[in-house]
């Protein structure tokens, strides 16, 4: 579940926002960094996908396995302060519900 306000606030979590400069176009970011998802196709993947096994099962055996989801890379980057919670959203969309 994704943590509330209250639980960052407890957690002192100090979430970064660029202000914006003329190098950067007044955005706040300069650059890019890339947020990935890979699911590497080990045997037991192989064979739930061969078995017709729900998208849902399936990522639930690959994040077992050590795979990070989109979402989970994405909040690692956020939590350290190399991209901002709106860029997070933007690149997400709203479904920040499954980070973890």
């Amino acid at each position: 579940i994704f943590p509330t306000r209250q639980d960052l606030q407890q957690k002192k979590l100090v979430l970064y926002r660029g202000e914006g400069c003329p190098k950067c176009n007044q955005s706040g970011m300069l650059g890019r960094t890339g947020l990935y998802e890979i699911m590497v196709f080990d045997r037991k993947i192989k064979q739930m996908i061969n078995d017709r096994r729900l998208s849902q099962e399936i990522e639930d055996a690959a994040v077992a396995a050590g795979m990070k989801t989109l979402h989970m890379a994405g909040m690692e980057k956020l939590l350290k302060g190399v991209i901002c919670l709106e860029e997070l959203i933007r690149i997400l969309g709203v479904n920040l519900g499954r980070t973890v």
